[in-house]
């Protein structure tokens, strides 16, 4: 029953060529490879080429969950699309930063309005 109540918290919505995964509840990496199982559903067979991850309401992300983020967006990628990365705190950068995280596996946007000017590619 937590799960089911915690993948709900997580929300996907198609905007043109992207899709938006809102994420808001606690980032756990069993949550993210439900995520990722809802994310390739709706990416495969459609002409989706970029995956904006919304994250702007956790407000703690550990190493196990940003390391599932960048394996997830591995899986995206070979999926053919692009990954940002949006709205995350700087309180949980610096967090990250400070336990060693690997912040550069991921281009990043401020606000969801930025992301959808980015131009990425699924390299």
């Amino acid at each position: 029953m937590f799960e089911e109540t915690q993948e709900a918290r997580i929300s996907l919505s198609q905007i043109g060529d992207a899709l938006l995964a809102c994420v808001q509840t606690e980032l756990r990496p069993v949550l993210v490879r439900q995520m990722q199982n809802r994310l390739l559903e709706r990416i495969a067979g459609t002409t989706i080429r970029r995956v904006l991850l919304d994250v702007s309401e956790v407000g703690v992300m550990d190493l196990d969950a940003y390391q599932a983020l960048i394996d997830l967006k591995r899986t995206i990628t070979l999926m053919g699309a692009g990954t940002v990365l949006v709205g995350l705190r700087p309180s949980v950068i610096q967090g990250l930063s400070q336990v060693g995280a690997d912040l550069s596996a991921f281009r990043g946007a401020i606000s969801l309005e930025q992301a959808l000017t980015l131009k990425i590619g699924s390299k």
